[in-house]
């Protein structure tokens, strides 16, 4: 199976477990423990933007249909609404005195809906927002229990609480229509597709409830006993179901008969994913991956015996590059995923680049040396090396004959050696600029106007972006490479 982990870097990543993702292509929306929403474009693999605002765990996110905001709740008792396009926050909505756990909007883009609900068993209710005026408009208080789900179909708002009890809700006369108990299993994975409601039970097979008709209406068995994830494709009326094993299957959302089953190559803990035929975006932990369902060649960069820490790809496509725990730089082809080159370092390596030629590669490593290789005779053309003082904490290569390091101290007890910023130029093989910095950098990016170095940092538990000015001499030099 064709598996690709498509963040270009692991930093650039969410720092804690992602919650929930919601996916409008090529736009991908993350959110996260770690009080961030992150926004991915899949065309192109990369960081859009980081929304922070959020003082706890954010519990979902969501886009409006006129596809102009996104909508998230969190546990911290709000629900913020942000411009998609500038990634500011516009407005919030107050009022839940507890945890939002789920949150909807109508078709029309005109309400919002949001649940609510603690294991102290107050605010377990289920409330209704005006989008155009900002404000609570009713509140629906029929739960006794955390309110842990909600969806709309229609004009009907469909509730789930941890009772394991489905209200459903009319959202013109705002009266409650009916209750029915169903055994759900202990994750709550449910997902609406049309008039339907799908979920996984405790005996082990996925239900189907019509909204419209209140009953079971299909029952798809499950051989296997293991827990399953499940989310829809409306687009292509697909149901996707992933067992903690890694087992994925795919069937007819209408029918429910079984289009194709396969195996992942990596099972999850508890996953969450979305599903745009044929790809399958997937976080595990922290990290993001797409997976290719329809090459179902196994393809997982089979030579390395550790994780993958880093990836490149050539200016053409046509090569990939990669660093790994096990001490091994390796270069790939890209089609296949054969193996060309492994060069085995001696040091952890953080990090491999192709230069703008592709035949030569910059492989750095923690004890702070950084190699210029020629890939094709796998020769070292020279080395440079930091201060014996500092390791690597992180680096990236800014293509153009540049590297931008974050230099750390060797030893702990090194207190008055604070870390360091460098651009290293690879032609001189020398230093052209550096600053001292106090906090721990995550990742880097270079403005367009190549006058600042954006560096995110970890001062805390949280993250900024710091605001570097690149002096005249070094931007002299991008200048000269035509950028």
């Amino acid at each position: 199976m064709h598996q690709e982990e498509w963040l270009k870097d692991h930093c650039s990543g969410h720092y804690f477990r992602v919650e929930a993702m919601h996916l409008n292509y090529p736009m991908l929306a993350t959110c996260s423990e770690d009080h961030s929403i992150r926004i991915w474009n899949l065309e192109d693999n990369t960081l859009e933007a980081i929304l922070k605002g959020h003082r706890r765990r954010i519990n979902s996110v969501i886009l409006t249909p006129c596809k102009n905001f996104l909508i998230s709740c969190s546990i911290d008792k709000t629900i913020k609404v942000w411009n998609r396009h500038n990634y500011t926050e516009v407005f919030q909505l107050l009022g839940h005195d507890l945890s939002v756990n789920s949150i909807a909007i109508t078709n029309d883009g005109n309400y919002i809906v949001s649940a609510s609900g603690s294991v102290k068993n107050t605010d377990n209710t289920v409330r209704l927002w005006d989008f155009n005026t900002r404000k609570q408009i009713h509140v629906f208080e029929d739960h006794k229990f955390i309110v842990v789900k909600v969806f709309i179909s229609g004009d009907k708002i469909v509730s789930i609480n941890s009772s394991n009890m489905i209200m459903i809700h009319d959202i013109n006369n705002r009266v409650l229509e009916g209750t029915f108990i169903e055994q759900f299993s202990k994750y709550f994975n449910v997902c609406l597709y049309k008039d339907l409601l799908f979920f996984e039970d405790t005996s082990n097979s996925i239900k189907v409830f019509s909204i419209s008709k209140r009953e079971i209406v299909r029952k798809i068995q499950l051989e296997n006993k293991t827990t399953i994830f499940l989310t829809v494709d409306s687009a292509n009326s697909m149901l996707v179901l992933l067992s903690l094993k890694g087992e994925l299957f795919i069937y007819n959302a209408n029918s429910c008969d079984l289009i194709m089953s396969t195996l992942l190559k990596f099972s999850v803990e508890r996953p969450v994913f979305v599903y745009r035929h044929p790809f399958i975006y997937l976080s595990e932990d922290k990290y993001l991956y797409a997976v290719n369902i329809e090459n179902l060649k196994e393809s997982s960069f089979p030579g390395h015996n550790w994780f993958i820490d880093s990836k490149d790809y050539s200016s053409d496509r046509k090569k990939i590059i990669t660093t790994s725990g096990d001490l091994t730089v390796r270069v790939w082809q890209t089609e296949n995923l054969r193996e060309i080159h492994s060069i085995k370092r001696e040091n952890q390596p953080i990090g491999a680049w192709f230069m703008e030629n592709n035949k030569f590669a910059l492989i750095a490593d923690r004890i702070g040396c950084i190699d210029t290789v020629d890939l094709e005779n796998l020769t070292f053309v020279h080395r440079f090396s930091f201060s014996k003082n500092y390791c690597l904490n992180s680096c990236a290569y800014l293509n153009f004959d540049f590297i931008v390091c974050n230099l750390r101290a060797r030893e702990f007890f090194m207190t008055k050696i604070n870390p360091i910023v460098v651009f290293w130029h690879e032609p001189s093989n020398e230093i052209v600029f550096e600053i001292n910095l106090k906090p721990k950098i995550k990742s880097f990016s270079l403005s367009r106007s190549l006058k600042y170095l954006l560096c995110q940092t970890t001062e805390s538990d949280n993250s900024t972006i710091m605001t570097i000015k690149i002096p005249g001499n070094v931007k002299s030099l991008f200048r000269q490479k035509g950028c």
